[in-house]
């Protein structure tokens, strides 16, 4: 979060603080906390609106209040409303103030400044993804302090905090320790992480002991003379070899460091014999001859005491470029490592999932097959039964097996009653009292009748 750089007017404890056009995350957080310690409520008034003061007209219709009809308490309310608002017109300069003299109300005002200097919620959501991608991105400078290199990120996270990215402490610390620092800060990163709890770490202790020791790796190189290196090595006149020479030691001596190193990597290290023959064999190249340790004994014997010297610091340079190469490349490979185990990891994931979709599938499949085993089982049960039962007995074919009313085995015939109608077949009642033959004769005639009445009708 920007802020300016030292006192100007408006960093009291009794005005508000000003806001001129720049700096308007910083100026919007301090005028919260301003207008929240003068009074709780009229923050929200701000954020929700002024607080209301409203009746009923004789039509039943909700109007606001005039002077005459307010109470006490509606004084004491438009009191509020008014002190909030004087808190935001007073932090504003002229430039601004013109931008919301048209506002009524604080909520608008507060609005009509948010939109104007933080933009639109599209504007918010696009300024917030190019800030995280900076996060993503965000390294120490070449020359850069500690403290240097924590006002930059902790800027970078308020401006994220103020759209609304919240970045959790054990995040960041992860952040600084892993991605931030250089290098040459392996082994203190290493040291820390051993001997620290990440997850409960706090980020003004870590920075803190980071600090501490940079300012001992300060003095260290103080205490230290200076010296000139290069990676080229430097021959003074009247020197024994010349310049072309000594290039090509150190050139030899630095293939033959990448080359031992890179064979004692393959090599098995239970095998010491092999080992020390893959330290002693630089190889062989298209168009160079074979280096070897004699080799270099050999063009180094009759060098001086300063020549020495001064050919022992460019090899030490050159180790440590080495190093420094190893280093970077552990990490990457580290990396690559995590993201092939989630690969990996992710593989069988989708593995597992193919393989109960197949199970399901092919459950399915058998649930279909018996489901058709089932019918054809009942249709052939049912025909079995008709065949085993086919007689001339019918009973079973349809028919149920509930015991008839009547003695089977009689040729006669009971009926519960001796009165029998002939035409609908029921006891009770005669053919002349049958309900059902009188209907059908009135139908009957009713028919008749109006077939007489149709026009040609005989």
């Amino acid at each position: 979060m920007s802020a300016p750089l030292g006192n100007w007017e408006g960093q009291s404890t009794v005005r508000p603080p000003l806001f001129n056009g720049q700096y308007y995350s910083w100026w919007k957080n301090r005028m919260k906390d301003h207008i929240i310690g003068e009074d709780y409520e009229l923050w929200d008034i701000v954020t929700d609106g002024p607080l209301a003061t409203t009746m009923k007209n004789e039509e039943g219709v909700v109007v606001p209040k005039t002077r005459a009809d307010c109470t006490v308490e509606d004084l004491k309310k438009w009191e509020k409303n008014a002190k909030a608002k004087k808190w935001l017109v007073c932090g504003l300069g002229p430039n601004e103030y013109s931008r919301i003299q048209s506002c009524t109300t604080t909520k608008e005002i507060w609005d009509t400044l948010q939109v104007a200097h933080e933009g639109t919620p599209q504007v918010k959501r696009s300024r917030g993804t190019l800030l995280y991608s900076q996060y993503e991105n965000f390294t120490i400078k070449e020359g850069e302090t500690i403290q240097e290199m924590y006002t930059r990120f902790t800027t970078l996270t308020n401006e994220l905090k103020s759209l609304g990215r919240i970045i959790l402490e054990e995040d960041k610390v992860e952040k600084i320790l892993t991605r931030v620092l250089p290098v040459s800060w392996k082994s203190k990163i290493t040291a820390i992480q051993e001997s620290k709890n990440i997850a409960t770490l706090r980020l003004d202790e870590l920075i803190g002991n980071l600090t501490a020791y940079e300012l001992r790796r300060q003095t260290m190189k103080m205490d230290k003379p200076k010296k000139e290196r290069s990676l080229a090595l430097r021959i003074a006149e009247g020197s024994d070899l010349e310049d072309d020479e000594m290039t090509m030691i150190t050139r030899e001596f630095k293939k033959y460091l990448m080359r031992g190193k890179s064979s004692s990597r393959d090599e098995d290290s239970e095998d010491e014999a092999e080992e020390e023959q893959a330290l002693m064999a630089i190889g062989e190249s298209d168009d160079e001859q074979e280096v070897s340790i004699l080799h270099l004994k050999n063009k180094i014997k009759f060098l001086s005491k300063e020549k020495l010297a001064e050919l022992l610091l460019d090899f030490i340079d050159e180790s440590e470029i080495i190093n420094n190469e190893k280093e970077v490349l552990s990490r990457e490979c580290v990396i690559l490592k995590a993201k092939c185990k989630n690969l990996e990891s992710r593989s069988n994931e989708s593995d597992n999932t193919n393989a109960e979709l197949k199970n399901q599938e092919d459950l399915g499949k058998v649930k279909h097959e018996l489901d058709r085993t089932c019918k054809w089982n009942k249709a052939s049960d049912a025909l079995s039964w008709l065949q085993e039962h086919h007689s001339s007995n019918k009973r079973g074919l349809g028919y149920g097996t509930q015991a008839p009313k009547w003695d089977s085995r009689s040729k006669y015939l009971t009926f519960p009653e001796n009165k029998i109608c002939t035409h609908c077949g029921k006891t009770g009642h005669y053919k002349n009292e049958c309900n059902a033959k009188e209907k059908a004769s009135q139908k009957n005639k009713v028919f008749v009748q109006e077939k007489n009445k149709l026009p040609g009708s005989k």
